[in-house]
This record gives C-alpha cells, sequence and structure tokens, in this order.
C-alpha cells in the first residue's frame, strides 16, 4: 500500500508444526547452535554491560544496541549470563530483541500503514509507539485480559507480547479470531518451552508449550507456526528466540 511501512530485510526464521519436527531441525543443528553458544559466552565473558553495533530490524538501519546482566542467568561454573531476549535493546527505539523481533516478523509478512488497525495485547508501550509514529492506529488490550473490546474483523495484525502467561488462553484466541480481519494475523512473543508437549501452569503463570498450534486451531485460525530464529548483526541473540503465529481465513 502506498506510504505503507512493511521490511524489505528479510526475517530468517525456520517453522515447525509440531515438537518432531523442531527436534530434528535441533539435532541436525546442533553444531551451529553450539557454535553461536560460544560466540555468546564471547560477548559476555566480562559479565560487565556493554554496547554492540547493528542493525534494527524493523527500522532497516544501523543501531546501538545496550545489553545488560540485569535477570542473566548464573551458569554452571558461576560466570552469568544477559537475558538475551529482554536485553540488546536499540538506543533509538527503544525495543528490545523480542520486541524488534515480533515487528520485524510481522512486517515481513504483511506491510502496515495508514487504514491499518493494529492490537497490541499485553505489557510495554514501546511497540505501540513504533506503530503509532507511522500513522498505524492503534488499539490496546491490558496485560492479563482475555476480552478484547474491538470490533469484529476490524484487526489487521495483533501482536501478542507477553499476554498469554497469565489468561486464559482458549478465551484469548476466541476474541483474536473474532477481531482479526479475514487475512489478518496474530503474532504471539511468549516464553516458549520448546520441550513440552503441553502448556502447563507453575506459580500461577502460563508455560507455554506446543498444543498452542492446537489451541489456534481450536479458536478458529489456520496455518498456526512456531518459528525460532537467530541473527547476530540483527541483536537477536539467545537460545530461546521463539515467535508463534496464525491467521483468520480469508
Amino acid at each position: 500500500m502506498a506510504d505503507g511501512s512493511g521490511s524489505g530485510l528479510p526475517f530468517r526464521s525456520t517453522a515447525f508444526r509440531s515438537l518432531p519436527e523442531y527436534e530434528r531441525f535441533a539435532r541436525a543443528m546442533s553444531p551451529v547452535l553450539d557454535e553461536r553458544y560460544r560466540g555468546e559466552l564471547k560477548l559476555a565473558e566480562r559479565e560487565e554491560n556493554f554496547f554492540m553495533e547493528g542493525v534494527c530490524g524493523p527500522d532497516e538501519s544501523r543501531a546501538l544496541f545496550a545489553v545488560t546482566f540485569d535477570d542473566g542467568q548464573r551458569l554452571s561454573d558461576g560466570r552469568k549470563m544477559p537475558n538475551w531476549r529482554e536485553s540488546v535493546v536499540c538506543q533509538r527505539t527503544g525495543l528490545n530483541n523480542r520486541e524488534r523481533a515480533a515487528l520485524h516478523f510481522a512486517l515481513s509478512r504483511r506491510a502496515l500503514g495508514r487504514g491499518d488497525q493494529v492490537l497490541v495485547a499485553g505489557n510495554g508501550d514501546v511497540i505501540p509507539e513504533w506503530l503509532t509514529r507511522r500513522g498505524i492506529e492503534v488499539h490496546r488490550s491490558p496485560e492479563g485480559a482475555a476480552t478484547i473490546d474491538c470490533l469484529p474483523g476490524s484487526i489487521s495484525t495483533l501482536f501478542a507480547i507477553e499476554a498469554l502467561s497469565t489468561i486464559d488462553v482458549g478465551a484469548f484466541l476466541s476474541q483474536t479470531a473474532r477481531v482479526l480481519a479475514p487475512g489478518g494475523e496474530i503474532v504471539i512473543s511468549t516464553p516458549f518451552h520448546s520441550a513440552q508437549t503441553t502448556t502447563t501452569v507453575e506459580n500461577g503463570r502460563n508455560q507455554v508449550g506446543w498444543d498452542i498450534l492446537d489451541r489456534l486451531k481450536e479458536a478458529g485460525l489456520e496455518k498456526g507456526e512456531v518459528h525460532t530464529y537467530w541473527a547476530g548483526e540483527l541483536g537477536y541473540l539467545g537460545s530461546s528466540n521463539f515467535l508463534i503465529c496464525a491467521r483468520r481465513p480469508l
């Protein structure tokens, strides 16, 4: 569309529709995954906050990323690794790893611009602000809300940003299917437990597993997939980078 925001920078990911598919990928990619992990260890070896240069995927422009050790993981040898998913913050946009990836992924699949309505469910203001600056109409659904207050068939893209942990997932996805326009897509960013076939609840929080794909289908959505991604220059670091997507049938 004219004056639309898309991403000409490819978002490289691998899509899966089942746990066995992912397990085969992980076995085949084991040497590459190990090499990436060693590289990340080297980046973090000083255990001090640092900056790294790269490219902001949604903006397709050079960026400076800030990496901190807040909420980092203590390894068995005593060293600390950053929480890459929550860190690697672009200093110009304020978008962290998972926020940039969710935007970049969505924009690589569909251009968004004036006239499009987007819903952001969950926490954080950075993605809504990024979209609003580009003239896109943004609706919000607060964290913990399973009800979506939007007109049926009105939403082009729905971003569920850390929204699934504390809600009735089935009810939320049913609402998603109601408000998405035909061909509209949901992009889910949530801690994904790639070794779990089913979603469990621990300490009151959903631990999302592979049955999320069945839940998407039950809600009336199609083409449900789990995507894993990694790109050093884009700041998509870490071993637990997953996005989940599905769309409303045309």
